[in-house]
């Protein structure tokens, strides 16, 4: 959740909060599911502000760091605009979906959405073939739900360490000493709202790193999305370790 950074300056004189596009979007949504203010900020906004917040940055009289959670917010609203999207594109195609640019890819994650088992994007690209800088526009797009990390030589390995990294790039401060304990911290903050894990040199997944990500992509309490970038390979060790 955001945290208002102590001295912020009262921002509501610079920003009009009520008729910010942001927040107007996600009336929007609100309004387009038919949702209560209270089951729409549960579902899509808890990880983000409070009840009470939500409800002063929509009536425009916030008086803290209005920025702040203007910026935060984008990512719930992309995945909202991501939902009404797919809404209107067929099914299809299996869960690994090959793709080689940014638009492709996007349409990719836009697609998979709604999707209970295909969440998994899987981009195959050669050495220096741009997956670092597609990692960044991914996570320039969707803000904070994308959460980036990068894959290492451990992952091949070893469980614990893939979900300890996972557990990492998520915010977790906490030290784990078995990988119950870290596979339990990993699901419940995905749980807490829709994020899209952005794997760089996916090609160090080895079979223990891939049944991690079967776990979070079989998990029904969480609409977590994956996207794996790494070289072509990856496919075919993919389907040896299925």
């Amino acid at each position: 959740m955001h945290q208002n950074p102590k001295g912020t300056q009262n921002m509501s004189e610079k920003i009009d909060t009520k008729n910010h596009p942001t927040i107007k979007a996600l009336e929007a949504h609100r309004n387009r599911l038919g949702m209560t203010d209270a089951a729409f900020h549960r579902q899509h906004l808890r990880a983000i502000c409070s009840p009470a917040t939500w409800s002063l940055l929509k009536s425009g009289t916030y008086t803290g760091d209005s920025a702040g959670y203007i910026t935060e917010l984008a990512g719930p609203l992309a995945m909202l605009n991501d939902k009404a999207e797919a809404e209107a594109m067929s099914s299809g195609g299996g869960g690994i979906v090959p793709l080689s640019h940014v638009v492709a890819t996007l349409g990719a994650i836009k697609g998979c959405a709604e999707e209970i088992e295909n969440r998994l994007v899987d981009v195959a690209l050669p050495s220096g073939g741009g997956k670092t800088t597609l990692s960044r526009r991914i996570c320039e797009y969707y803000g904070s739900a994308a959460v980036p990390m990068e894959a290492s030589e451990t992952w091949r390995h070893s469980y614990f360490t893939a979900v300890k990294a996972v557990c990492a790039a998520l915010g977790s401060k906490t030290t784990f000493y078995s990988p119950t304990a870290a596979e339990d911290e990993m699901l419940h903050v995905l749980r807490g709202g829709e994020r899209i894990l952005v794997i760089d040199e996916g090609h160090y997944c080895g079979k223990e790193a891939l049944n991690m990500i079967k776990l979070i992509l079989n998990d029904r309490q969480s609409r977590t999305r994956v996207v794996l970038l790494a070289i072509p390979k990856l496919r075919e060790r993919m389907e040896q370790s299925a």
